[in-house]
């Protein structure tokens, strides 16, 4: 016996979903809205894309990777977008400034602590 709801389609029984099997195991359970079938995930993206082999759903599901060679992909928690990765020329600038700079604020200590003698 199924159960319905106004104006919505009963309840479908077990026997109406499409066999669970060991071929099924990672797949989840899709409809067209007429019929149920087990699709992996990457199908279902295949679907909407209008793309079917696994480098292609990747393709059509990130943002455009047109001019980016070398970036990685971040997110902010909402998006996705391309950003530079340092390269070691520039993590090594970048190590030499931080040196230089905590030379610079020893000197200045050294230069408060003669102004100004410890308590």
């Amino acid at each position: 016996m199924s159960t319905s709801f106004p104006s919505r389609r009963p309840i479908v029984a077990d026997s109406e979903l499409p066999a669970q099997t060991e071929s099924t195991n990672g797949k989840a359970l899709i409809s067209n809205g007429f019929t149920c079938s087990w699709n992996t995930i990457l199908g279902m993206i295949g679907t909407n894309s209008g793309q079917t082999q696994p480098n292609s759903v990747l393709n059509a599901i990130l943002p455009s990777q047109q001019s980016k060679n070398g970036r990685a992909l971040v997110t902010d928690g909402v998006n996705t977008s391309w950003v530079a990765v340092p390269t070691d020329q520039t993590i090594a600038l970048l190590t030499n400034r931080v040196t230089a700079l905590e030379a610079q604020v020893q000197q200045l200590q050294s230069r408060l602590d003669a102004l100004v003698p410890p308590a």
